[in-house]
């Protein structure tokens, strides 16, 4: 497995992660500052993966 490869894999388990943690935090009312923080890190690594994703796409693999 590539460095390339690994580096998003591991973006996109930090976002299902984030999902996961946001949807908990809303649905038990555990913290609705938790769960805004949980949903806008996974809007960011969103579009850092994205950005990410197309930046190296011309990388030798």
């Amino acid at each position: 497995m590539s460095l390339r490869a690994f580096h998003i894999l591991f973006i996109l388990l930090s976002v299902i992660l984030c999902v996961v943690c946001s949807y908990w935090a809303f649905a038990t009312g555990a913290g609705f500052y938790f769960g805004i923080g949980s949903a806008l890190s996974g809007v960011i690594l969103t579009v850092y993966g994205v950005r990410f994703v197309s930046k190296t796409r011309g990388v030798i693999r």
